[in-house]
């Protein structure tokens, strides 16, 4: 099982490793999601807790099927089904109620229009030729969202499969990375921690980066030097004044974004998920 919060981080990872493999810019966001969230009950018992759910807004269908859909967003801010599945204190009642998420991901195209509506911008997504798509399958209790399995393709990988272990193991490398990148970066400018996903403008530019330069040991200069390289190609490199130094990387990146492209450079990338 995986609880809200892990699957939290999770979506995060996932979408920042999105970028890096595949929209393959972390300067300026590229690609479109959108995701649907189906409730299924088994009882009408198990679907009064549902009524719960925060307003009207976003929920359509039945107590035996409820579906949410989220708008149009940029990559750039993250999933929180948590903030979605928020019930009033002392519900219960819960005990199985089926849940399937299904997140689509696609670059904008000619096709794609800025008014077009949700179901217009659903129906670009789901039609679009380069479709990356993550779908999850879990249960709705009264401890919460718990995610089972989750499941990813990618047009690119031409590939369909589960990938539970593969996104959990990602995420303690993520951990690992991050870990690694704050103790050089130190202080800094300000405050490394994650951001909250709460980005609701579908083109954010790049900030200037609050933080002092310092440097990352790598395990040699071949390292140091493919950082500098995906940092070149994801439009870091001048804006956060990255260059290899020898068997080290000097920069002003944020810890995050470090993290992410040394997360992707060490392991992300070599689970096939997206292609450089």
């Amino acid at each position: 099982m995986i609880p809200s919060e892990t699957l939290r981080r999770l979506y995060r990872t996932y979408l920042s490793w999105y970028r890096i493999g595949h929209d393959r810019s972390l300067a300026a966001p590229r690609s479109i999601w959108s995701l649907e969230l189906a409730l299924q009950p088994a009882t009408p018992l198990e679907a009064r807790p549902l009524a719960g759910l925060p307003g009207t807004g976003g929920w359509s269908g039945t107590p035996e099927n409820l579906l949410w859909k989220a708008p149009l967003q940029t990559v750039v801010a993250y999933p929180r089904l948590d903030r979605v599945l928020t019930f009033p204190e002392g519900t219960s009642g819960l005990r199985a109620v089926k849940v399937q998420v299904q997140l689509l991901l696609a670059p904008e195209d000619r096709e794609f229009r800025e008014d077009f509506s949700r179901e217009d911008g659903w129906m670009w997504l789901v039609s679009a030729g380069r479709l990356t798509e993550l779908f999850l399958i879990g249960v709705l209790s009264d401890e919460g969202l718990q995610i089972q399995r989750l499941f990813h393709s990618c047009y690119r990988t031409e590939q369909n499969r589960e990938v539970s272990g593969d996104l959990l193991g990602g995420l303690e490398a993520w951990d690992r990375s991050f870990a690694e990148v704050s103790r050089r970066a130190g202080p800094g400018g300000g405050s490394a921690v994650e951001p909250n996903g709460s980005l609701a403008a579908r083109r954010v530019p790049l900030l200037p980066s609050r933080w002092e330069r310092y440097r990352l040991p790598c395990e040699d200069a071949a390292e140091a030097g493919r950082l500098a390289i995906m940092c070149r190609d994801l439009g870091l490199e001048r804006v956060r004044e990255v260059r290899a130094v020898g068997s080290s990387l000097e920069s002003r990146l944020e810890p995050l974004e470090l993290a992410d492209v040394l997360s992707f450079l060490r392991h992300g990338g070599g689970l096939g998920l997206f292609r450089f």
